[in-house]
């Protein structure tokens, strides 16, 4: 991996004892919320691998107190560098009954939302 981590065997039996770690700071790395220009800390909550071994599924939390008037602004550059074909799907929360869903790519890799 360019990052200088080991290989994450990921899926396989066993896996390597560092691999969530391993994941939760390259993910910390390249993907960010800033609420109002400050950046939120992430919680890795777990992953899930598809099926077909294609995707890796990641479950990051981002706590924060919400309130109107609030901008935030998501930066997902999760393996963009790395293949120019790379899109991250993203379902994004901010409470129970508001979703966003947006695709990051090489070319927009950022997304601003005014709550």
């Amino acid at each position: 991996m360019k990052e200088g981590y080991p290989s994450l065997n990921l899926s396989a039996k066993p896996e390597n004892e560092n691999t969530e770690s391993n994941m939760a700071d390259y993910i910390n790395k390249y993907f960010t919320i800033k609420l109002d220009g400050q950046n939120l800390e992430a919680k890795f909550v777990g992953k899930e691998i598809s099926d077909d071994f294609l995707a890796v599924w990641c479950y990051i939390e981002f706590p924060a107190t919400v309130s109107k008037g609030q901008k935030y602004t998501i930066t997902n550059r999760v393996l963009l560098d790395l293949y120019s074909d790379q899109r991250n799907i993203m379902d994004i929360r901010m409470n129970n009954t508001q979703k966003e869903y947006t695709i990051f790519d090489p070319s927009n890799s950022s997304w601003s939302y005014t709550y």
